[in-house]
């Protein structure tokens, strides 16, 4: 059974960037700003300035951005970054989400790379179709960073459409 999402397409101007700046409150008062878009710190400026280099989706609720999912360019491929609000995490409406901005991401580039810090991300990642190619060790304070890629090949063989449109 599919669940509707009313997922958007990041285009900036004022309700979206009040909505991109939630976000960013969001990210620094839980301590993810590093964890989640690789800067220890970022200044509001950076931040917004940021934003205009990625294609960056989102859902939204009363309380602000609850999903972000974005991509950025990396030689023919694309970078993939993903973040959902705690309360979300496990939800059936995450997995849409998830899904369609995969789907989206590898209409835009032939292959996607995703760098997580933990193993256990790493594994949960896989589980969307992804192959584990390996880790950098001492890259990022945490310890190892773990990458993965993904083809569109080996998300539709996990995913079929039906699942999330």
């Amino acid at each position: 059974m599919t669940r509707r999402i009313d997922l958007r397409t990041y285009q900036g101007g004022v309700a979206e960037d009040l909505g991109a700046l939630g976000w960013y409150c969001t990210l620094g008062a839980a301590n993810e700003t590093e964890a989640v878009l690789g800067y220890p710190t970022l200044s509001i400026s950076d931040f917004f300035a940021l934003l205009r280099r990625l294609t960056l989706w989102y859902l939204a609720d009363d309380q602000g951005w609850w999903a972000v999912a974005w991509t950025t360019p990396l030689f023919r491929g694309g970078v993939y970054g993903l973040w959902i609000r705690r309360d979300h995490r496990q939800s059936p409406s995450g997995l849409v989400f998830i899904l369609r901005t995969l789907d989206l991401a590898l209409t835009e580039y032939p292959v996607l790379v995703n760098t997580c810090r933990e193993r256990q991300v790493a594994y949960k990642t896989m589980e969307l179709g992804y192959t584990y190619i390996g880790f950098v060790p001492a890259l990022v304070d945490a310890g190892n960073l773990h990458l993965l890629h993904l083809t569109r090949e080996a998300f539709d063989a996990r995913w079929p459409r039906e699942r999330y449109t």
